[in-house]
């Protein structure tokens, strides 16, 4: 018997399950595990720590690095 009998196409089951729920829903989701994610986020920072100041540095390790299209072609 080989590995991927066992296997599960990821991609095929997000899918199916995104087409069968109202685009309402599918936000309300998202937004969700956005929250979600800053929790987990907010637990690794130190104590004391709030929810704004866990928010705003999340954004800005999320944009470090990046630059505009306008800055690359300089």
């Amino acid at each position: 018997m080989d590995g991927t009998a066992f296997r599960r196409d990821v991609g095929a089951e997000a899918e199916r399950l995104a087409s069968t729920l109202p685009p309402g829903e599918r936000v309300r989701q998202a937004l969700r595990l956005g929250e979600v994610c800053l929790d987990v986020y907010l637990a690794t920072l130190p104590a004391g720590t709030s929810r704004g100041e866990a928010r705003r540095r999340a954004e800005l390790a999320k944009s470090r690095g990046r630059r505009t299209s306008a800055e690359g072609l300089s």
